[in-house]
């Protein structure tokens, strides 16, 4: 909010502790170090391209070299409910079906619903619907409407780019990302690598948030969990001590 339009396109990092409060954690906050870099005013898919080439760049940079960055498109799922007709609740089921790879549940749940075969089959196969660029092809046979046509499309030029740039090697495609915070409204990732449960990297694009905040511009970012990436480094260390890595 306190840039000007004339300053936009705005690319700004940060570091600190940010502080989660979750079920998990029985109603305590988690505390965690976390950098990252935010690029707004650019609803192009050049600049979710560029925020997924800088993660892969950041994780190299930081010592790992296997590891995966996994993209999703919460508006491809959007499209497939919004032509189901499913109501608001019923759509939040299956997201979170869909989400925890549940494809039986999926499947029951949808049985008794007044959904038509072709969706009830996009549906049941998006849990499972990941990999490589090849997914994207499969993806379009389920793209019926223009919305879902238009996210399948977006994928493929972030694919193009970072093919382009020779960084496909790290990056894979899951339409099962469905994350629970409801502001993504495109691409969302998730970066993981060997020996941590947890993503070291999380981000996406969020074009309607800075709109509660007086800025109501296209935004794309990612943040690094340090604590998670610190682990990984030091578990990959050990290996190489023992000889497990060359």
């Amino acid at each position: 909010m306190h840039f000007p339009d004339n300053k936009l396109p705005a690319r700004l990092c940060y570091e600190g502790s940010t502080f989660v409060n979750s079920a998990e954690y029985q109603g305590r906050f988690k505390e965690q170090t976390q950098m990252g870099t935010e690029f707004i005013g650019d609803g192009s898919a050049e600049a979710d391209a560029e925020v997924i080439s800088l993660t892969v760049e950041l994780l190299l940079a930081a010592g790992l070299t296997e590891f995966q960055v996994s993209v999703g498109e919460v508006d491809f799922f959007k499209a497939l409910a919004e032509e189901s007709g499913l109501d608001e609740s019923q759509v939040a089921e299956l997201r979170r079906l869909i989400s925890n790879k549940n494809m039986f549940g999926v499947e029951e749940y949808l049985l008794d619903l007044a959904v038509s075969p072709s969706l009830t089959k996009a549906f049941s196969r998006l849990p499972n619907l990941f990999g490589s660029s090849e997914v994207l092809a499969e993806a379009a046979s389920y793209a019926v409407s223009r919305r879902a046509k238009e996210a399948l499309g977006r994928l493929r030029d972030i694919e193009g780019i970072l093919t382009d740039r020779g960084l496909s090697r790290y990056v894979s495609f899951d339409f099962g990302m469905l994350s629970k915070y409801r502001y993504y409204t495109g691409i969302i990732f998730s970066a993981y690598t060997y020996g941590v449960g947890e993503p070291v990297a999380k981000g996406g694009r969020y074009d309607g948030l800075l709109g509660h905040f007086g800025k109501d511009e296209p935004a794309v970012g990612v943040g690094i969990y340090i604590d998670h990436l610190m682990s990984a480094l030091t578990r990959r260390e050990m290996a190489m001590n023992r000889g497990e890595l060359v």
